[in-house]
């Protein structure tokens, strides 16, 4: 249906292209392509218990730059790049984060992600001094692998939430406890 949609869609653009009634460069129109199958796999991600997610992220955030580059409607500067993938790939732990919330643990890398990329901004806009930022991050980054190991030691262990108590299994009615061999 998707694949389709999409040839239905580039063959009106062709056509009006043709007639005239548009003028869309080939260049435009494939990262429009790009972007619709990034926002194709956020859409199946919400279905889906957020399976692709951070891809399509990903993918629709640079489809839909390179479209208003190209459009001289957006540029962002080549020294903001690397803050700004950062950031992009937080975006993308927290989209998965959103579509299936008993994958919380993916929010702790998502907001380090987010904070150092905004942090780089920041710094390259000249809001802080970059060597106090690097030494910052050079001192505490451990406590981001802390952070994420009992995330996921925390998610490991209480099947998801862990504000969550695990419930007697609603099958049996509670009573595996009664089973012999289990003790």
């Amino acid at each position: 249906m998707f694949i389709g949609t999409g040839l239905i869609a580039v063959g009106a653009l062709l056509l009006l292209r043709q007639m005239h009634f548009v003028n869309v460069e080939w260049h435009i129109l494939f990262w429009a392509a790009i972007a619709a199958l990034g926002i194709y796999r956020l859409v199946l991600g919400f279905m889906r218990n957020g399976e692709g997610m951070f891809f399509g992220t990903i993918v629709t955030a640079v489809g839909i730059y390179e479209v208003l580059r190209l459009s001289d409607l957006l540029y962002i500067p080549e020294y903001l790049l690397p803050a700004t993938i950062l950031a992009l790939a937080g975006a993308g732990f927290l989209m998965t984060f959103f579509a299936a919330p008993r994958r919380w643990h993916l929010a702790i890398p998502g907001c380090i992600l987010i904070g150092i990329g905004i942090l780089m901004l920041l710094t390259e806009e000249g809001y802080f001094n970059r060597w106090e930022v690097i030494d910052f991050v050079h001192d505490w980054w451990p406590l981001a692998l802390i952070l994420f190991g009992v995330a996921l030691i925390l998610n490991r262990n209480n099947g998801g939430f862990p504000w969550k108590k695990h419930a007697p299994d609603q099958t049996t009615g509670g009573a595996e406890a009664n089973v012999p061999g289990n003790s």
